[in-house]
């Protein structure tokens, strides 16, 4: 059972999963064919907390809950297309000096475009979906956001380029609280969140995107990998395993030795002509491990979260099992949590 149909079988963070990546292909196909828009994950991560007059970039990194290496790769980016401008700003009291990142006039335009594209998708889900789904789900995805520890991305991020984890490892342990405070590396921010706080205003990718990587996290922390490595590609592959082709599509190995799977010794590639897509990869003891713990271990997650968010459970996995239905077929299980860090802008 592979859960991509949204039958009972499918596991939670599939049917989370599933529901951002629509949204973001619904957000692009909005945007017709205009091409000063930026990607979904770079208004939600980055220029939606922006100041008018510029925003410190350390202060950047906690308003949005990427890591460090995150926001200097993707401000990087966006200040070579001219959408943002970073200044050198002298920190008082101190002989250093730090970022300040602002918006540039098309920069701007195309901050309001996406927020605009994000409310009309909204706007459709509802007449697509009806208003009481919508509200059942934006109900019980807000239930268990408000109930969080600390605060998490507004649309699926890795912790680097070419890391797909949440928090980045367990270089900081975990601080079991409470608040419980994840395992995460060292570029990673911690931000508390605030008590009492209400995240029913937020829009409906938000509270997806911070309910899977709260769920990602609780996986993570039981060192079996990164759920999306898991979810997109490892859980798929038999002890037959795959073609290179497939494994390319699926995981993103090359056969070279230095894509992701292959440095983490998940797999080991048949050896062969560098462009022969018909050479078998195979799952290593490691990844073997990972791909057979991963059913017991999801359900055990979600069994753990009915206990904790009994009232909200139900209906986020009803409402996203009906609404699953209607998707497009060919979605990843867990949407790229670095595909907008590496092409921050559409065009």
């Amino acid at each position: 059972m592979n859960g991509r149909r949204g039958d009972c079988a499918s596991p939670l963070p599939t049917l989370l999963g599933r529901a951002i990546g629509m949204f973001a292909l619904d957000y692009d196909r909005a945007r017709g064919r205009d091409r000063s828009v930026p990607q979904l994950g770079t208004w939600a991560n980055l220029l939606r907390v922006l100041d008018a007059d510029g925003t410190d970039q350390r202060e950047l990194v906690r308003r949005t809950v990427i890591s460090r290496r995150v926001a200097k790769v993707v401000v990087t980016r966006l200040e070579r297309l001219g959408r943002v401008a970073v200044d050198k700003q002298a920190v008082e009291g101190t002989r250093g000096k730090t970022n300040l990142v602002r918006l540039t006039a098309s920069g701007e335009a195309g901050t309001a475009a996406a927020a605009a594209r994000v409310d009309t998708v909204q706007a459709d889900w509802r007449e697509r979906f009806g208003n009481d789904a919508v509200d059942r789900l934006r109900d019980a995805l807000s239930t268990v956001v408000d109930r969080l520890p600390v605060e998490l991305p507004h649309h699926p991020a890795g912790y680097g380029a070419a890391d797909p984890s949440v928090t980045g490892g367990d270089y900081v342990p975990e601080n079991p609280g409470p608040p419980r405070i994840p395992a995460h590396g060292q570029d990673w921010p911690v931000v508390l969140r605030e008590p009492g706080s209400d995240t029913r205003h937020l829009p409906l990718p938000a509270l997806l995107s911070q309910v899977l990587a709260a769920f990602a996290i609780d996986y993570e922390r039981e060192q079996f990998g990164s759920l999306p490595a898991a979810s997109n590609f490892l859980r798929f592959v038999g002890d037959d395993g795959v073609t290179l082709g497939s494994a390319q599509a699926l995981g993103g190995v090359v056969g070279n030795g230095k894509s992701l799977h292959e440095r983490h010794l998940d797999v080991a590639v048949e050896p062969g002509r560098p462009r022969d897509m018909s050479r078998r990869v195979f799952l290593t003891p490691k990844g073997r491990r990972v791909r057979d713990a991963y059913p017991q271990l999801v359900k055990e997650i979600e069994d753990r979260w009915n206990e904790q968010y009994a009232t909200a459970m139900p209906p986020m996995r009803s409402t996203l099992m009906s609404m699953n239905e209607r998707f497009d077929a060919d979605l990843r299980d867990y949407p790229s949590t670095t595909g907008w860090i590496l092409r921050p802008w559409l065009g």
